[in-house]
């Protein structure tokens, strides 16, 4: 089929700039499956009408976008690139050819290349399920929900992460009513990034394609051993024909208690940290006051640490109670950051006495053990002044200088300023000179689509005969086991019914469009009804798995009711 001749509604510079006789056709995937939704792209620097050449069994959707962009080229040049862009899918598995496009400007004419296309059939048969995690009550579906816990089974105080995700066959026109998931219990939760953000991918399960949305995404920390059931969370995803009510799993997390043998200098952290030490150096004497610092570094629950208990020597009397500074951020690993801890101990006797090594326990849920840090012992030599080491941990990360990063930005080639270009300011005296004489003679019109007297007079009207071709193929389809395409086919036989009834050509307008429009001019609110739940109803069978006897009979049912309304 040839598809409508569609014109770019564009002020037309290629008559100041030049014929540049550049014209390419894209599509954003070659191997689709039926139904599947395709973008079809022009890009020209040419203005004028476009002619897509597309077969009958492709159609058109709704989305459609023009645009125009000027840019200088490497001489000072002004050049405009114009695009224009389609939705679209096939209704049936082939190996197609898209195009070639042809773009008419005057008696000028440019042709693109054309584009081979893999149409594959949608899927009947419940693919195997091979390394998914998903069930295959789930893949049966066209979309459904999951609440992903990052684990299953933690300690006391671990951390661990929740996500909420949809899996779709369809893309969604909107997403929109979320319900969030729910833990009941002692559980503190902290967001990671923003919780109405919602990330979208592709991804491929059991060797088939879903379009995955993931948000909501929390770090959790339970107290208390236990059993946690997780509340599924509910959303709808807005579909052509009414919404597609989704409910997710509800997956449960096993808190196991940490083990029998805790340590008495265990400060309550579950993760992984690392320990610096910073002692003064100075000379101390009777009166005088010694200060040292402990800072732990690292990841887990660190926001719940108890301050590190010291064993303080005979001699030295508390001068100040601990001084904890936190500086840390919620991470997939848990709280992730610094814990500074500023001691202040008075010197009571003439000689000040040594200090033991300072010991500290946490517990490491990836070894399932609690591992102790210590610092180096303080001791005075004769003069009193500490000889303890200031201690620091290996490997920490190092911070770049902000120095280093303004430098490095200076030290960036700047590259000559189109502005420096003679050339550009011809090109800009010109356009103004264009626009003023434009303005003079009036605003321009744009060019519309030539009919012939034929087209325009007698539109292309579907038979009833091509209805009654597709129910029988419908028929045939389901009979051979080709389910999905037996759907597709009921669907193509209430369409050309609307289009009958509207008297307009089927092939030139989308389905939804039709439907809106009948909607929009009937006052049948019965009929309308029916022909929503079997849009709605279709899309769900066709984008899902193993649609049973019972679901067959019903749609196909509802279809024929819809037709002979429609015929009245």
């Amino acid at each position: 089929m040839v598809a409508r001749i569609l014109i770019v509604s564009i002020v037309l510079f290629s008559a100041l700039f030049g014929w540049g006789q550049s014209l390419r056709f894209e599509i954003n995937s070659t191997k689709i499956s039926v139904g599947e939704r395709v973008e079809l792209k022009v890009i020209s620097d040419i203005n004028g009408s476009i002619d897509i050449k597309t077969p009958k069994t492709f159609h058109y959707g709704t989305a459609e976008q023009s645009s125009m962009q000027q840019q200088l080229d490497h001489s000072g040049r002004l050049t405009v690139q114009m695009s224009y862009i389609r939705d679209g899918y096939f209704d049936a598995p082939g190996n197609f050819v898209l195009g070639p496009v042809t773009l008419k400007s005057g008696k000028k004419s440019v042709t693109s290349n054309t584009i081979n296309v893999v149409v594959t059939k949608n899927p009947t048969n419940i693919p195997s399920r091979g390394s998914s995690s998903y069930s295959e009550r789930e893949l049966k579906k066209p979309a459904f929900g999951v609440v992903e816990p990052n684990k299953s089974k933690i300690y006391e105080g671990e951390s661990v992460v929740l996500q909420a995700k949809v899996l779709a066959r369809l893309f969604p026109d909107n997403i929109n009513r979320y319900k969030a998931y729910a833990i009941d219990g002692s559980v503190s939760n902290y967001e990671l990034g923003n919780p109405e953000q919602i990330n979208s991918s592709k991804e491929q399960i059991a060797g088939f394609e879903w379009n995955t949305f993931t948000f909501d995404r929390k770090v959790l920390f339970f107290d208390k051993k236990g059993t946690y059931k997780i509340k599924p969370f509910d959303i709808n995803l807005e579909i052509d024909f009414g919404y597609l009510g989704v409910r997710s799993n509800s997956p449960s997390i096993e808190v196991i208690p940490l083990p029998a043998n805790k340590p008495k200098d265990f400060i309550g952290i579950v993760g992984d940290i690392q320990l610096a030490f910073n002692v003064q150096s100075k000379p101390i004497k009777k009166g005088d006051i010694l200060t040292f610092k402990i800072e732990l570094k690292g990841k887990g629950n660190i926001q719940n640490a108890l301050v590190p208990s010291v064993n303080v020597p005979k001699g030295w009397q508390e001068y100040a109670a601990p001084k904890p500074t936190s500086r840390y951020t919620f991470t997939e690993f848990g709280a992730e950051g610094s814990l500074v801890y500023e001691y202040a101990y008075k010197c009571v006797e003439e000689k000040p006495s040594n200090w033991d090594a300072i010991t500290l326990s946490y517990f490491d849920p990836s070894i399932g053990k609690y591992k102790t840090l210590q610092t180096d012992p303080i001791v005075f030599n004769e003069a009193g002044v500490s000889m303890a080491k200031n201690q620091e941990s290996k490997g920490d990360p190092k911070e770049m200088s902000k120095t280093s990063l303004i430098q490095n930005a200076s030290n960036e080639t700047e590259t000559d300023s189109p502005f420096k270009s003679p050339i550009l300011w011809l090109t800009l005296a010109s356009i103004v000179a264009f626009a003023f004489l434009i303005g003079a003679i009036g605003r321009p019109k744009f060019r519309k689509k030539k009919f012939s007297s034929l087209d325009y007079n007698k539109p292309f009207i579907a038979p009833w005969s091509l209805v009654e071709s597709d129910i029988e193929k419908a028929l045939k389809s389901f009979a051979l086991g080709d389910k999905s395409d037996a759907v597709q086919y009921l669907e193509n036989a209430v369409s050309k019914s609307i289009s009958i009834k509207l008297e307009i050509d089927y092939r030139e307008v989308s389905t939804a469009s039709m439907v809106q429009s009948y909607i929009d001019k009937s006052t049948n609110l019965e009929l309308n009804q029916k022909i929503n739940d079997f849009f709605y109803q279709a899309q769900l069978y066709r984008y899902g798995y193993g649609i049973s006897e019972d679901d067959w009979q019903n749609i196909n049912a509802l279809s024929m009711e819809v037709i002979a309304l429609l015929k009245k």
